[in-house]
């Protein structure tokens, strides 16, 4: 079964280890699934997302995008 997950990602740089370690128990966790898994984050002003290249390969595709709502999320 194909999957996916869908992020917003908040401008400050722990984001980018929070996301680390979250990617990090997907592939321990679902080792299986990952590679049926689309990953989708909505980028809020981050700028570090690039140090990720190498996590999000175990994912079937990732995109990421700017957040359409820049900030302003409920």
């Amino acid at each position: 079964m194909s999957f996916a997950i869908f992020l917003l990602v908040g401008p400050s740089p722990v984001e980018v280890d929070r996301l680390r370690d979250l990617f990090s128990a997907i592939a321990v966790y679902e080792p299986d699934n990952i590679k049926h898994c689309d990953l989708y984050l909505a980028n809020d002003g981050n700028r570090g997302l690039k140090q990720l290249s190498h996590e999000v390969k175990a994912f079937r595709s990732a995109k990421v995008f700017k957040n359409p709502v820049n900030g302003k999320s409920p």
